[in-house]
């Protein structure tokens, strides 16, 4: 599992073996591997997710052989996410922050706007463990404003509005006894 433990140690070989073979690489992030790198969440989990680029083969490898390393599955860095890179919001790729930076790995996360709006969609598809995500981000009623009107264009499933009001509603819930238990 990637947690807060050995996400560092990743990038750190995934640098190294770039370099080794006179491979350089800069990688958008999204999903929950900046939460857990930020400390936003306590939780590990299975991969890291890259919007942008898409995987290369030389990348795929190396990413490969250091998953072997540590235990992971070989496609612990992936990039089924690049599906969003076409859809997200103007000057995403301007608004992500640097992470990690070694000598032949710069690894950038998405700003906070944009990982609530994608973890909202998520939250829309998948349920508890990203709403949970979600909540822990602290979006702000704007926020989620806008993370309901960017979910509401990406599907064409007639059942999908009343998914994201379910979800909207269901992380306000969230959110509102979270604040009632710290005694907001």
């Amino acid at each position: 599992m990637i947690s807060k433990k050995n996400i560092r140690d990743l990038f750190k070989e995934l640098d190294k073996a770039l370099g080794e073979k006179g491979e350089r690489r800069e990688i958008i992030v999204f999903g929950s591997g900046p939460l857990i790198a930020n400390d936003v969440v306590d939780r590990a989990t299975v991969d890291i997710d890259m919007v942008e680029p898409p995987m290369d083969m030389i990348l795929q490898l190396i990413a490969a052989e250091i998953g072997d390393k540590f235990g992971l599955d070989m496609t612990w860095l992936n990039s089924a996410g690049h599906i969003f890179s076409r859809n997200l919001p103007d000057g995403w790729k301007d608004r992500a922050k640097g992470h990690f930076e070694g000598k032949s790995l710069r690894v950038k996360f998405l700003d906070r706007g944009d990982l609530i709006i994608t973890k909202f969609y998520a939250a829309c598809q998948r349920g508890e463990l990203d709403i949970n995500d979600l909540a822990a981000l602290n979006p702000t009623p704007p926020e989620l404003t806008k993370a309901e009107s960017w979910a509401l264009k990406r599907e064409n499933d007639p059942d999908w509005p009343a998914q994201v009001r379910l979800t909207l509603n269901t992380v306000k819930k969230k959110l509102k006894e979270r604040d009632k238990g710290l005694g907001r």
